[in-house]
């Protein structure tokens, strides 16, 4: 993760393959956060892993040296619901909500 804060919590498993979740990313030089709440589904696809690595603007086999097929690697699909961002702590967050 290098410098950067990334926590994901999710709830309980349903009957569906997607889980509700809540993921915080904040800026490791300031105050800049956000906060995602949605649902994720575990993206399994060897074509789609593939497609989203060659999408990195920095090598990535350093960290997953097979490739998709490694172990380590796991591509999540999150389809947001509430989007909360905050410049800074002061003055509160910044909510975005997709249609």
């Amino acid at each position: 993760m290098g410098d950067n804060f990334l926590l994901f919590q999710k709830s309980q498993a349903d009957s569906k393959q997607s889980e509700d979740l809540s993921a915080f990313v904040e800026q490791p030089s300031g105050d800049k956060a956000a906060v995602v709440f949605g649902e994720v589904e575990i993206v399994s696809d060897l074509k789609e892993k593939r497609r989203v690595l060659k999408l990195a603007t920095f090598d990535l086999s350093q960290h997953f040296p097979k490739g998709p097929e490694s172990k380590e690697l796991c591509l999540l699909k999150i389809t947001a619901k509430k989007i909360e961002w905050r410049e800074r702590w002061e003055g509160g967050a910044k909510i975005y909500k997709p249609s």
